[in-house]
């Protein structure tokens, strides 16, 4: 699937995918690929507060999507759910399949944001614990975070928190600095035998 993992707020989006790699199981229990040529491809998609869609156009056989910028620019920035139907025919005749779906994010645009906060959910709740854990604070935690409220009641489960958030982060900063080609900075062990 070539569907992008982000898109930039305000940004033209663009991708392409073959046809080969929708597939469908038609009435008689026979999977299908559906051509642009004779196919409708619409992505839809949703978070907590936002929604949009965008057909896509045919390339041939093949299906070519483009959102454009000014489309983008009201994007919320998030977390998204996305699904792509495809559609032909109308009233009685009309076929439409669930073909793929996934996930992306949304990033705010630079252009239009006049505070911006490009640390991830983990490292601010990481952030978050450790100024209240060098704090000495006591008692009840609760951050808000990306418009969510979150509240520990013990230190045993903040503590249990820090680690699953700490885990989160630095798989997140092991996996950017790979895409980057730097490595992993792990550990990698090796045996011997002969």
């Amino acid at each position: 699937m070539n569907e992008p993992l982000t898109i930039h707020a305000g940004e033209t989006t663009r991708w392409s995918t073959p046809y080969t790699s929708f597939s469908y199981i038609d009435a008689d229990g026979v999977t299908k690929y559906p051509k642009a040529s004779e196919w409708t491809l619409t992505y839809y998609a949703k978070n907590a507060t936002s929604q949009f869609s965008q057909a896509a156009a045919a390339d041939g056989d093949d299906y070519l999507v483009t959102i454009a910028a000014a489309a983008s620019a009201a994007f919320t920035a998030g977390d998204y759910t996305w699904m792509a139907y495809v559609h032909k025919g109308a009233g009685e005749t009309l076929e439409r399949y669930l073909v793929a779906s996934g996930t992306f994010k949304v990033i705010p645009s630079f252009a239009n944001t006049t505070n911006y906060d490009n640390r991830s959910f983990a490292k601010k709740m990481v952030d978050a614990i450790e100024a209240w854990l060098v704090a000495g604070s006591q008692g009840i935690l609760r951050v808000q975070i990306d418009g969510k409220t979150i509240e520990y009641q013990n230190k045993t489960d903040i503590v249990a928190a820090l680690d699953k958030f700490g885990a989160e982060y630095e798989m997140e900063q092991r996996t950017e600095r790979i895409s980057k080609g730097l490595g992993h900075r792990g550990r990698i062990l090796m045996r011997f035998t002969g």
